[in-house]
C-alpha cells in the first residue's frame, strides 16, 4: 500500500491581507479621526480603538503624480503628543520597505489635522495596494508591531498609469496659509489641473506678481515653501506644451501673532490665579485652563527700571509643588531668548503668591510686545512646548524710553491705546496736565499714512477710530502734542 500525499500551495496576493500586524496596546486616548488624501476621506466613530481596518475604503493614484495627504489626530481623554507615519506599498510586495514611508510629522502639538504630501513614484506597481497610517505618542513608528499609545489604520489606494494630456490644463495656485510668520512652513498646491504620467512642474515665485524666479527644488504638485516677506505664486505644468497657472498671494501674520505655542497637556489641577506687574493686576476665572490668552491685558515699563511682580499658584483639585517662569521678549524678535527668562521660582510650597522683581535691560526695544508666564508642576519650562501639569498665560507689556531722556513736559503726556490687538475698533486714550493742541497721525509699514486727527486735548481724551476696513498688520501712531512727539504701535488682527 501507498500512501500518495500531495502537497499544494498558492500564492496570495499582498492585497489580500497578507501583511504585518501593526496595533497600539492601549486605546485610553490618542486616535486618528479623519484621514483624507485625493477622494479619500474616511472619519472615525467617536470610541478610541487600537486598530482599524478601513480597507474598504480607496483612491485612485497617478503614479508620478502629488497628493495632499491630512491625517486628524484626535483623543478619548486629553490632548497627548503624537507623531504620525505613513506607509503605501508602491511595489506591492507585501511589506511596507523604508521606500514606502510617505509621509511622517512629529510631534503634534494640538489636536486636529496635520497636512503634507506624498508623491507615487513613476515606476509604483498599476493596481490595488495597501496604506498603512499609524499615530502613536511613543514616537515615529515602524510599519509592523505594536506600541503603547495611538491607533493603525489601513486603507486601499488604486495606482494607475494615465499619460498625461497635451496641452495641459494648468489650474490654479493654492496655499495652506493665507498670511504666514517669517520662515513658518506653509503648503502650496494645485487645484483643477490635470494629472497623468509624464507630466513636470515647476514653481516660481514673486515678490510684485510680474517678476518671476523658480523655486529651487519645487518640482511636484504640492510643494513645501517658506518666506520673509509677502509673495506671489505660481506653477509651470507642462506635458509636451507649457502652460502657467493661476496665481496666489500668501501675506505675513503681524510679528505679534508669530510666537512659539506653550501650553500643559492637563488642566485638571494647577493653575495661574492672579499676576501683577507694576499697573498690570489680572485674576483668572476659577476654571483650570492650560493657556489663557490675556494679551489685551497690558502695562507700561521703562527701560532701566525695576519692577515687582507677583504670581499666585491656584489649583482646582489640590495643591502640587510647581515652578514659575517668566519671559518677556524684550528685543522684540518674535521669540524667547535665554536672556528673556526674568523671574524664576520653584518649587512652591503652598498655594498662594509668589514675588520678586524684573528689571528691563538698558538696550531693551520700545514698543509693544509679549510678556510669557508659565507655571508647571514638572520643573522650570522653556518658553515653547507642551508640558503635563499648569497653566501658560500671555501678557502685553509696552516698553518705553527712559524718562530721564524726556523734557518734564513730555514726561507729562501720556497716551495708551486699546485694546491693542484690536479688530473692529481701538481708543486711544490721552492725559496731559493741561489743554493741549495734538495732532495723531497712524502710518502704516510702507509709512503711509492712513488715518489722522487734530484736536485739543484737555487733560484727558478718549478717541475711538473705526478700523473695521483697516487689513490686518501692524501700524505706528503717532502723536505730536505741544511739539513733542510720542508713539506706540498698535496690532490689527482678525
Amino acid at each position: 500500500m501507498f500512501l500518495l500525499m500531495i502537497s499544494i500551495c498558492c500564492w496570495i496576493p499582498a492585497t489580500l491581507g497578507a501583511y504585518c500586524n501593526s496595533t497600539a496596546t492601549d486605546s485610553d486616548d490618542t486616535r486618528i479621526t479623519n484621514v483624507s488624501l485625493h477622494t479619500l476621506d474616511v472619519s472615525s466613530p467617536n470610541t478610541c480603538a487600537v486598530y482599524t481596518d478601513y480597507t474598504n475604503h480607496s483612491t485612485e493614484l497617478v503614479a508620478g503624480d502629488t497628493y495632499n495627504i491630512s491625517v486628524t489626530h484626535g483623543t478619548c481623554i486629553g490632548f497627548f503628543q503624537a507623531y504620525i507615519t505613513v506607509y503605501i506599498d508602491f511595489y506591492q510586495n507585501g511589506e511596507f520597505a523604508q521606500a514606502d514611508e510617505v509621509f511622517s510629522f512629529g510631534p503634534t502639538n494640538q489636536l486636529g489635522p496635520v497636512s503634507g504630501f506624498i508623491t507615487v513614484p513613476p515606476d509604483a506597481v498599476t493596481g490595488s495596494t495597501r496604506m498603512r497610517v499609524i499615530l502613536s505618542e511613543d514616537g515615529p513608528e515602524p510599519p509592523c508591531g505594536s506600541y503603547n499609545y495611538g491607533e493603525t489604520q489601513d486603507f486601499s489606494v488604486n495606482i494607475i498609469d494615465t499619460p498625461c494630456t497635451n496641452p495641459p490644463v494648468p489650474g490654479s495656485a493654492t496655499s495652506s496659509r493665507s498670511e504666514v510668520c517669517s520662515g513658518e512652513t506653509f503648503l502650496l498646491s494645485l487645484s483643477g489641473y490635470t494629472t497623468g504620467t509624464g507630466q513636470t512642474y515647476q514653481w516660481q515665485s514673486s515678490a510684485d506678481g510680474m517678476e518671476w524666479d523658480d523655486l529651487d527644488n519645487a518640482i511636484n504638485a504640492s510643494v513645501n515653501a517658506t518666506q520673509q516677506e509677502e509673495t506671489w505664486y505660481r506653477a509651470i505644468v507642462t506635458c509636451g506644451a507649457m502652460e502657467i497657472s493661476e496665481t496666489v498671494k500668501v501675506g505675513m501674520l503681524p510679528s505679534m501673532e508669530c510666537y512659539c505655542t506653550s501650553s500643559a497637556a492637563d488642566g485638571v489641577d494647577s493653575k495661574i490665579s492672579h499676576v501683577t506687574l507694576h499697573t498690570l493686576d489680572v485674576s483668572s476665572p476659577n476654571s483650570c485652563e492650560v493657556y489663557t490668552d490675556y494679551t489685551d491685558h497690558s502695562t507700561e515699563l521703562v527701560v532701566g527700571d525695576t519692577y515687582d511682580i507677583s504670581i499666585s499658584q491656584g489649583t482646582c483639585f489640590d495643591f502640587f509643588e510647581a515652578w514659575i517662569t517668566v519671559y518677556i521678549d524684550f528685543y522684540q524678535n518674535d521669540q524667547f531668548t535665554e536672556a528673556d527668562e526674568v523671574f524664576r521660582y520653584g518649587p512652591t510650597s503652598q498655594l498662594g503668591p509668589v514675588s520678586g522683581t524684573i528689571t528691563v535691560p538698558s538696550d531693551a526695544v520700545p514698543g509693544s510686545t509679549r510678556m510669557r508666564v508659565i507655571l508647571s508642576e514638572d520643573g522650570p519650562e522653556p518658553p515653547c512646548g507642551i508640558y503635563a501639569y499648569g497653566e501658560t498665560q500671555d501678557f502685553t507689556v509696552i516698553i518705553e524710553s527712559p524718562t530721564n531722556t524726556t523734557t518734564p513736559q513730555e514726561s507729562a503726556h501720556h497716551f495708551t491705546i486699546f485694546p491693542n490687538h484690536a479688530s473692529d475698533r481701538c481708543t486711544v486714550s490721552l492725559r496731559s496736565p493741561n489743554a493741549s493742541d495734538f495732532h495723531m497721525a497712524v502710518y502704516d509699514i510702507m509709512g503711509r499714512v492712513v488715518y489722522s486727527h487734530t484736536g485739543i486735548s484737555d487733560r484727558e481724551l478718549l478717541h475711538e477710530i473705526d478700523l473695521s476696513t483697516w487689513p490686518v498688520g501692524q501700524y505706528i501712531v503717532n502723536m505730536n502734542i505741544d511739539g513733542k512727539q510720542l508713539s506706540r504701535k498698535l496690532i490689527v488682527s482678525r
